[in-house]
């Protein structure tokens, strides 16, 4: 399973130092290390984006991302680490059917040592509710907690690929 990660911030690095062992991660950024040259191509080379950007940049990705993904469409997983999500549930409008799509708040910060045991708050998007039961399941895949109970085992296709 290749990892995408749009930004090169703490945060982003965090997840790259916490996943990268057992992942393949690659990098967009704007101001910082890309392994890509566009956000287009990390969603093409990805299977989960995650965006880590600046909460100013964030809505935008997010946005292009939609864009990308009724284009091109793919099985993807695809949420930010924004804080505020008032900001960004509105930029999820538009993704196309085939990508899970939620709001993610981790409940740590990048000076965490691991995200083994940490504790995620998956956000639904308001008419996409069971996208947020697989962005749930794939936090727990990789060792993350989420209070966001599935009803289903936390072991789920993206625990596999």
């Amino acid at each position: 399973m290749r990892i995408g990660i749009a930004g090169y911030g703490r945060m982003g690095r965090l997840f790259e130092r916490c996943l990268g062992g057992r992942f393949e991660v690659i990098f967009y950024s704007e101001h910082g290390r890309s392994d890509v040259g566009s956000l287009e191509e990390l969603y093409l080379e990805s299977d989960v984006i995650i965006v880590a950007s600046s909460i100013g940049s964030t809505p935008e990705r997010l946005k292009k991302l939609a864009e990308i993904s009724r284009e091109h469409g793919g099985k993807k997983i695809v949420f930010d680490i924004a804080t505020f999500k008032s900001l960004v549930i509105e930029a999820y409008a538009g993704f196309d059917e085939e990508t899970r799509a939620a709001s993610v708040h981790p409940m740590f910060g990048p000076g965490a040592k691991t995200i083994e045991g940490k504790r995620f708050i998956v956000v639904p998007i308001p008419g996409r509710e069971e996208d947020a039961e697989e962005v749930a399941d794939f936090i727990r895949s990789i060792g993350g907690t989420c209070p966001f109970s599935t009803g289903r085992p936390t072991t789920g296709s993206w625990a596999s690929s």
